[in-house]
């Protein structure tokens, strides 16, 4: 994104994760960013988070990161974070699998 994002304490920033290499959502700011919401980490199908995993997730070209976010899990992971210019997530705890179920005909 071009310029600033200021997360509010009333904002969320979902974060989708498929792994912890690459398959992960992350924003690129060319400004400040401040953290004073929620991020909420939502493991997708098939992926469990594990405690030590870690996410870059927020990253700024042209400023600094700032706040201190709460974190949230749709698996119940437990998770923190810190860094300037690159914000990095870690999980604390380990979240429960998610799991896709299809339907055969």
């Amino acid at each position: 994104m071009t310029g600033q994002l200021n997360n509010g304490a009333a904002g969320v920033i979902e974060v989708e994760l498929q792994d912890n290499a690459t398959q992960y959502d992350k924003i690129a700011a060319t400004g400040n960013v401040v953290l004073g919401g929620t991020i909420k980490a939502n493991d997708l199908a098939g992926y469990q988070t594990g405690s030590g995993h870690t996410y870059l997730i927020i990253a700024s070209s042209g400023g600094s990161i700032t706040g201190t976010p709460l974190f949230t899990s749709n698996t119940g992971g437990t998770y923190s974070g810190t860094g300037s210019p690159s914000f990095i997530m870690t999980a604390t705890g380990n979240g429960a699998a998610q799991f896709c179920l299809e339907r055969h005909k």
